[in-house]
């Protein structure tokens, strides 16, 4: 934070968001930011939401390089589709308070805007691992090119997995995502650069939105504040999930594959069949989707006095959601 300036805002390096990350989503490496406040939403990976200076995130503006990427319908922002940012060494500027940004959503609480990871000038690379509980495995490999072409070109790829059974071991709570960043440049002469940035995240998770009775959890202390008919056949654990149930091998084998949205550039609202996440289980909250970025940078200094930069952008959107339909006992 700069104290000499008049506008409160706050960056965070990519080396301070990785150690704060873990196995964790971008949303809980900011609460430990100045006036935001995350909470957990869905209660499955990156379901969490914002909240900047007490405004929630469809009266927060969010971008990735400099790109709106709030919902255009209600405003909010699905972190579920950009765990990507947690594995290219992004950066995080964030300002509190309202801002000129007024897409989609009135910037109110403030703007945050994900700065992706710049090629650097020297070549380099890595591979991570993380392990986490829920049979949580996550694995991100990123190489850099450095200068080549002359000192002209560089380029950045980092492709990453994971796959999980479950979020802080709730059940049905899995994740299947894959991400990919590219990020080229190339400098035409002394005073045109372009520069290519394309990335995304398809995935598929589970949900626990709906809440139960204080006694599934721990009886013991439902029965200490009130509740008299408490008993321990009630407690089912913190890992239930009233969406989630084992099923028998007869009863997977009828259900058979589950339809799958095919993410292939041009296929369309194309799905196919694939094996469902869970052998001998089934959950009845799902969402898939995937919202790729492209986008296309000229940088011209027209003078000493005077930069000018254009953008070319196609920001996509492919997916849904499963939830109850008509009666469930």
């Amino acid at each position: 934070v700069d104290a000499k300036s008049s506008i409160a805002y706050t960056d965070v390096s990519p080396e301070e968001l990785e150690l704060r990350l873990g196995t964790r989503g971008i949303p809980q490496a900011l609460s430990l930011t100045p006036n935001v406040y995350t909470e957990t939403n869905g209660g499955g990976y990156d379901d969490e939401n914002i909240a900047v200076r007490g405004f929630t995130d469809n009266y927060t503006s969010f971008l990735i390089n400099g790109i709106p990427v709030n919902d255009m319908e209600n405003g909010n922002l699905y972190f579920s589709n950009w765990s990507v940012l947690a594995d290219i060494g992004t950066s995080v500027q964030l300002q509190r308070g309202q801002s000129a940004v007024n897409l989609a959503t009135p910037s109110v609480g403030g703007t945050i805007n994900f700065v992706s990871a710049l090629p650097s000038q020297d070549a380099s690379g890595s591979v991570k691992y993380l392990l986490g509980n829920g049979n949580h495995n996550k694995f991100t490999v990123k190489a850099n090119t450095g200068l080549i072409m002359g000192g002209k070109a560089n380029l950045t790829i980092a492709l990453g997995k994971r796959f999980a059974d479950s979020y802080g071991g709730r059940d049905g709570t899995y994740s299947d995502a894959t991400s990919y960043y590219l990020n080229g440049s190339y400098a035409l002469n002394d005073k045109n650069r372009f520069e290519f940035i394309t990335l995304g995240s398809p995935q598929r998770h589970g949900h626990a939105f709906y809440s139960a009775k204080l006694k599934t959890w721990d009886y013991e202390y439902a029965k200490e504040l009130g509740d008299t008919e408490a008993t321990a056949e009630d407690e089912v654990g913190r890992s239930y999930n009233t969406e989630y149930n084992t099923i028998s091998d007869a009863a997977a084998a009828k259900l058979g594959q589950v339809a799958r949205a095919d993410w292939m550039p041009g296929s369309g609202w194309n799905f196919k069949e694939t094996d469902r996440y869970y052998d001998n289980a089934i959950t009845a909250r799902h969402n898939y989707f995937y919202r790729p970025i492209t986008q296309l940078n000229h940088y011209m200094k027209a003078s000493e006095s005077l930069d000018v930069i254009t953008t070319f952008l196609h920001v996509g959107g492919e997916g849904g959601g499963t939830g109850r339909y008509g009666s469930f006992p």
